[in-house]
């Protein structure tokens, strides 16, 4: 074989010498073993002619670098890029792709730790044996033999531990929905019989709707923040209900003309009023204080329950949008309890406002499209 202006394309680890190549190229699954030196000259060349790769003088089958990627080849004609491992990275992944060699789990070129497909993986491997609840990347998810529940409904212990159960809602990722007003949807939720739970301990406040199979209020729709009263007695514990017939959308404080409220609703029977956070206009949005907001999830009222504004509005809209015969439950209690998805403080949500800041960020009227939003 005799080549003529031949164009040589050096494989990795090819040291170009007068008449010697050195070739140091590591084996890949799949593909043929290599010498450790070649002595290549017109008889035996290694390299690239016509389009075609050569290795010691016979067209070449198995992997390569070209250009810095690496690629298949068969009988010197490259194909497509080489998916697997190589010199301890994983090559050629797109972004996000998943892919298993060996048994172990690859993503973005390294070895995968997370949820993936509803599945779990530590360092690459599914965790089989792993069954429970488990925060990973911020999400909550219930594991059974390392697989999360399909969307849907799923009867549960707590995830804060103990023995009472709850029937708590999925998402399509697998993931445990927090917020079920915005993942199965407002309307259906706020027309559901529901049971408002007001813990003046912990200053959280939990909608459960009612299970019609089990005829109890054992789903959790979400928990929230709230602030009660800094009076021992000032906001009432027991079991009450919520004065439909009250909700107003701005309400002013009785001889005090520096705080007024929205979405406010009464607790029958009780001068507790449920509302959001303290304005200093009424009927301004955009006259928050911020410094009461920031008071959120303290005992620092009269009487009242104060809540950020999205959360209000659930309140205000259970009163205005169901029957007014429907009861809906309210339940004040001080119990140093988690609920079914923790205690939620005021860093979890927004966190504090500037002193400037004049605006509640949960607004459901101001912004529709916030984080926090529930539709």
């Amino acid at each position: 074989m005799k080549f003529t202006n031949v164009k040589k394309t050096v494989l990795t680890g090819v040291v170009m010498g007068a008449a010697l190549f050195t070739f140091n190229f590591t084996a890949l699954p799949g593909s043929v073993n290599l010498p450790a030196v070649v002595q290549a000259a017109e008889a035996n060349f290694t390299g690239e002619e016509a389009g075609k790769l050569y290795l010691t003088g016979q067209l070449y089958t198995g992997a390569a670098l070209k250009d810095g990627k690496l690629y298949n080849y068969k009988q010197g004609v490259r194909g497509a890029a080489y998916t697997g491992t190589f010199t301890g990275k994983y090559l050629n992944v797109s972004t996000g792709a998943q892919v298993q060699i060996n048994g172990v789990y690859y993503q973005n070129g390294k070895v995968f730790s997370g949820v993936a497909g509803r599945k779990y993986y530590v360092k690459g491997l599914l965790q089989k044996k792993f069954t429970g609840w488990k925060k990973v990347g911020g999400k909550i998810y219930y594991f059974t033999k390392g697989v999360a529940p399909a969307k849907g409904f799923k009867m549960l212990k707590s995830y804060t531990g103990g023995s009472t159960k709850y029937k708590y809602y999925f998402k399509g990722d697998g993931s445990l929905s927090t917020n079920l007003f915005k993942d199965w949807g407002y309307n259906k939720c706020i027309k559901t019989k529901m049971t408002i739970e007001i813990n003046t301990k912990t200053h959280n406040v939990t909608f459960y709707l009612y299970d019609k199979k089990t005829k109890k209020y054992i789903i959790p729709a979400k928990t929230v923040l709230c602030s009660t009263s800094a009076k021992a007695n000032g906001t009432p514990r027991g079991h009450f209900f919520l004065m439909k017939t009250s909700a107003k959308r701005w309400v002013r404080v009785p001889n005090n003309n520096t705080r007024f409220y929205q979405w406010a609703t009464r607790i029958a029977g009780t001068p507790t009023l449920v509302h959001s956070s303290v304005y200093t206009k009424y009927g301004n949005n955009k006259a928050l204080s911020a410094s009461y907001y920031n008071k959120l999830g303290n005992s620092n009222t009269s009487y009242c329950v104060r809540m950020q504004a999205v959360n209000a509005r659930i309140v205000y809209d259970v009163a205005k949008k169901t029957p007014k015969k429907q009861r809906t439950w309210i339940n004040i209690v001080k119990k140093n309890k988690k609920g079914p998805f923790g205690i939620v403080k005021l860093k979890h949500t927004t966190g504090k406002l500037k002193n400037s800041r004049k605006t509640d960020p949960t607004d459901p009227e101001l912004f529709p499209g916030n984080p926090f939003s529930v539709k």
